[in-house]
């Protein structure tokens, strides 16, 4: 079970990819199924001396590996007839050679069911072969009444048993196998789609939340601001615009990666920092006073005014400058003008300092 898991895993889905990798897995197991049927067969009619059967036998073993290749190689449709005609035509054989007492007419549930459920045919292929499948077994059953099978087998205990259960086994593995897939797809398809709202959220370059996911926070925060504290602060890296100017957009960009990185570092998991635009972040602490939010700030700036930032144009120090707010009344817009007030008062009084 763990072959399905690590070979669906291994692959990215979109729609048409998820549709027909399940086609070919699903295809692969019935393949290889009947295959294995046949080594059975080949072997029990080597045993037998019935070498012309064990021919017969070891061609239909050949014709699904043949099918299997072709099916790893992406060829789904052409596995897919393959295998159908495959059935079919041993199906037709088997019972023109030892009669219907064997049930081997029935094999063709084998290729029916499958090509109902799964096989990547057109509509119209599809309805053909559905008609034309229940018309082939009831074919099969009256026409050896006609005649006499050509080889009256001895013993036909064995195969009666083979076929039966080879029939039964295989319509439970086509529901097993489907179910198996159904299932797993569903459960990696429900994982993109997390991972492509979390893709939505996250800024690429900071790897911090993004503005977008800061709205969505709000509305979260409002409903439980009043209960606790809460601290906004907006920071700005200092003369942003000089350090691209000279140093280049590449080294910008690692400052960027840097600050996100301490910022990072120094605050909780219960708090949300976010790349608010350009150079300039926004952190809230929740459940934090206004004199601890103002303690883990000043830590914050100090760790990125002595952090020596290296990149390939050389070693840049830089600053920061933010603005805190207390938020009252849950009023969020009211607090980020606030913290905009705040920060543009440090980069009026010198720059390198939080204001609160």
């Amino acid at each position: 079970m763990n072959y399905f898991y690590r070979y669906i895993d291994a692959k990215y889905f979109s729609s048409e990819d998820s549709k027909n990798l399940q086609l070919q897995i699903f295809l692969s197991v019935m393949v290889t199924i009947a295959a294995l049927a046949h080594v059975i067969l080949s072997v029990y009619f080597l045993y037998t001396g019935r070498y012309f059967y064990f021919t017969v036998s070891t061609l239909g073993f050949s014709v699904h590996i043949i099918a299997l290749i072709v099916n790893r190689a992406g060829k789904i449709r052409a596995a897919s007839f393959i295998y159908v005609f495959a059935i079919i035509a041993y199906t037709f054989l088997a019972t023109f050679f030892f009669g219907t007492n064997v049930n081997a007419q029935w094999l063709i549930l084998l290729a029916f069911l499958p090509t109902v459920l799964y096989f990547d045919f057109t509509k119209t292929q599809k309805i053909c072969l559905v008609i034309a499948m229940p018309v082939l077994v009831n074919v099969q059953q009256v026409f050896p009444e006609l005649y006499s099978p050509p080889v009256i087998m001895e013993n036909s205990s064995f195969l009666k048993f083979f076929f039966t259960n080879t029939i039964v086994l295989g319509l439970l593995v086509i529901l097993a196998v489907n179910e198996i897939i159904y299932r797993k797809l569903t459960e990696l398809r429900t994982k993109d789609i997390e991972a492509y709202k979390n893709m939505c959220n996250i800024d690429p370059l900071s790897m911090l939340n993004n503005r977008r996911y800061a709205e969505i926070y709000f509305s979260q925060l409002i409903r439980s601001a009043h209960e606790n504290p809460c601290i906004f602060c907006l920071i700005d890296i200092d003369d942003f615009k000089a350090v691209n100017d000279i140093y280049g957009h590449c080294a910008g960009d690692i400052v960027i990666q840097s600050v996100a990185e301490i910022l990072r570092r120094n605050t909780r998991q219960t708090d949300m920092v976010c790349r608010w635009g350009g150079e300039e972040f926004l952190v809230v602490m929740r459940n934090c006073s206004l004199k601890s939010g103002q303690a883990t700030l000043e830590k914050i700036r100090q760790s990125i005014e002595n952090e020596a930032i290296q990149t390939d144009a050389g070693i840049i120090k830089i600053s920061i400058t933010g603005g805190a707010k207390l938020l009252t009344d849950n009023n969020i817009k009211s607090a980020l003008e606030g913290c905009d007030k705040k920060l543009y008062e440090g980069k009026q009084n010198g720059k390198n300092r939080i204001v609160s």
